[in-house]
């Protein structure tokens, strides 16, 4: 394994870890939990960071070895772990289904949702495209090379990148519960209370002390 692999290999590792970290940190509710809205960027986080580009560099390192049994395993683990990307953005896509069922919002409205549902159909049209491919070389002993499933993945990948974005810039996502729903995270502002806070009686004002009555001179004998 040469130095570029394991270079190209251990920034998306830290990447994904750092990124989908901080992610589920920010998801973390006031009571110590997570929202349902927060497993959308959490798991879709999961997709684009740690799975995907994972299996893009297997991908590319397989091009690099001889042995064809080496070619069938990368090409097997890279399968796999496209299939990890699709199944985490389909936990993502179902919780903020649910979430907005929840609040009685419709769907893929914004510029982020339908980003968002054309980018998941370009992956997994692209992942479907590759199975059927490979399905139909197998038994030749041949690989096959498809300039449009490579075309498709990394369409897929720009604009899963594009609807990150675009989510990320709503003005209704901000941590600590990364939106919460339909409305900003942020605490509204306290209403007064109803009970009007007890008057402390007003202090008496001190009394001024009398004064002593002038004594009047003694006459002069």
């Amino acid at each position: 394994m040469d130095l570029a692999w394991k270079v190209t290999s251990g920034a998306s590792a830290l990447g994904a870890g750092v990124s989908t970290a901080l992610v589920v940190a920010a998801s973390r509710s006031p009571d110590g939990g997570m929202t349902l809205f927060a497993w959308h960027p959490t798991m879709m986080m999961a997709a684009a960071t740690m799975f995907g580009p994972s299996a893009v560099l297997i991908a590319q390192y397989r091009g690099t070895r001889k042995s064809k049994e080496d070619k069938e395993n990368l090409l097997l683990l890279h399968a796999g772990l496209q299939a990890g990307a699709v199944a985490c953005a389909g936990v993502g896509l179902a919780a903020i289904v649910a979430n907005k069922n929840n609040h009685a919002k419709p769907h893929f409205t914004t510029p982020h949702g339908k980003l968002g549902a054309i980018a998941l159909l370009a992956y997994t049209g692209a992942a479907g495209y590759a199975g059927w491919r490979t399905s139909q070389a197998m038994g030749t002993g041949a690989f096959w090379h498809d300039a449009a499933h490579h075309v498709g993945g990394a369409a897929a990948v720009a604009l899963g990148a594009a609807a990150a974005v675009s989510g990320l810039m709503h003005p209704n996502w901000s941590p600590p519960t990364l939106g919460g729903g339909t409305k900003s995270a942020a605490a509204p502002p306290a209403e007064e209370s109803a009970v009007a806070p007890a008057e402390e009686p007003a202090a008496a004002p001190a009394e001024e002390p009398a004064a002593a009555p002038a004594e009047e001179p003694a006459a002069e004998e």
